[in-house]
């Protein structure tokens, strides 16, 4: 299941406003932008900076159907998602990937030798 949580944000901090199940409209640009328009109007366009959402082509397309509507109304992409894309695709490098089987090879001998590992909590 998808969910879309709507936080607003505020002097006081963030409030839950509501939670809907997306799954069968996430896909759907037009369907996504009639939502925002619905909430953007229960909060008020002159009380909406901007929207945060995952950079997927679905959000994108409905950034550019709000943008028509309410032009002030900024759509920056989540920090967070870009980073998790950012690391995956550093994860995909060949160097890194090496480095990770080698230090999972480590990790596995060391837990495999109690006393190697007895010895090395010590020295903590």
């Amino acid at each position: 299941r998808q969910l879309i949580n709507f936080l607003v944000y505020c002097k006081r901090g963030t409030t839950f406003v509501r939670s809907i199940d997306a799954s069968d409209i996430v896909k759907d640009a037009t369907t996504i932008c009639k939502l925002f328009v619905e909430l953007v109007e229960w909060v008020g366009s002159k009380n909406v900076i901007h929207l945060v959402t995952d950079n997927g082509a679905n959000y994108k397309a409905a950034d550019i159907l709000l943008q028509d509507k309410y032009p002030s109304i900024k759509w920056p992409p989540c920090a967070a998602h870009c980073l998790n894309l950012i690391l995956c695709d550093i994860g995909k490098m060949d160097i890194v990937c090496n480095f990770e089987k080698r230090t999972a090879s480590i990790t596995k001998f060391v837990y495999n030798h109690a006393f190697l590992l007895a010895w090395l909590r010590k020295r903590e």
